[in-house]
């Protein structure tokens, strides 16, 4: 009977356990289907989703395309934009907790002013570009502004389990700025690309090396690259093949 009573005691701990753990992966999860109303937008926007999730936005004008795409930005990828803002701006360890490695980041990260260089472009920008700028902005924030951290991203509760405290800034124009940096930075490290593509020319030769490792576009017959030729005329059939597209979601607007 004991036996019994542990068993079934365990089962329901193991149960009650596994329900916790899929509540707290799901409810970060992006919602792919319905009709969300957001403050902020000056029509109805409508999100469609292809057979690989990607969305496509479909607004009646330039301040609800930028609004919409913050707002669908966020919803799918909250967390790679906390996380690079913070790194970007020299501020990893207020983020993740002070470890050496954080404290390196932001001490380097600092030390190239990336933060005070896209603080000062902001202000020569021009104002059509900083408008549609800020309402991608304004998108972003109608998104995690509505949220806890739990809500917004699995890695909050993870390092929340460590003693973190988190307090979510609203989404700016800078950090879209200095993101681009960080993004710019990345990509642009090709040093150590050409010192492997100098050892293989030597080893394998130039012909394979080429084939192997930056092969000539297009490649495959899978251009990512869309030509002049490829974009339908109004009214035509989609000559890109693109996957198919059901309706998803749509975002309703509200004055704010």
């Amino acid at each position: 009977m004991v036996l019994r009573v542990l068993l079934l005691a365990t089962a329901l701990l193991l149960i009650g356990g596994a329900i916790l753990v899929q509540d707290i992966v799901n409810r970060a999860l992006p919602q792919y289907d319905g009709t969300i109303i957001v403050e902020g937008l000056q029509a109805n926007v409508e999100i469609l989703r292809d057979e690989h999730d990607i969305p496509h936005i479909y607004a009646s004008n330039m301040h609800d395309l930028f609004f919409a795409q913050g707002y669908i930005q966020a919803q799918d990828r909250w967390w790679q934009m906390e996380f690079w803002r913070h790194t970007a701006s020299g501020t990893l360890s207020e983020l993740v907790g002070r470890t050496t490695a954080s404290l390196r980041a932001d001490i380097f990260i600092r030390t190239l002013g990336w933060r005070q260089v896209a603080e000062r472009e902001l202000v020569t920008m021009d104002d059509e570009t900083r408008q549609w700028l800020e309402a991608f902005c304004n998108g972003v924030n109608a998104h995690i502004s509505t949220r806890s951290p739990s809500e917004l991203a699995l890695e909050y509760t993870v390092l929340g389990l460590t003693g973190i405290k988190f307090d979510i800034a609203p989404w700016t124009p800078v950090d879209t700025l200095v993101f681009g940096k960080l993004m710019a930075w990345d990509m642009g490290l090709e040093e150590s690309k050409d010192n492997l593509r100098g050892v293989l020319y030597e080893r394998l030769g130039r012909d394979m090396t080429d084939a192997w490792l930056t092969p000539l576009w297009p490649y495959d017959e899978r251009a990512t690259i869309i030509r002049p030729e490829d974009v339908p005329s109004p009214g035509e059939e989609n000559a890109l093949n693109a996957p198919s597209i059901e309706p998803t979601a749509s975002l309703t607007g509200q004055s704010a």
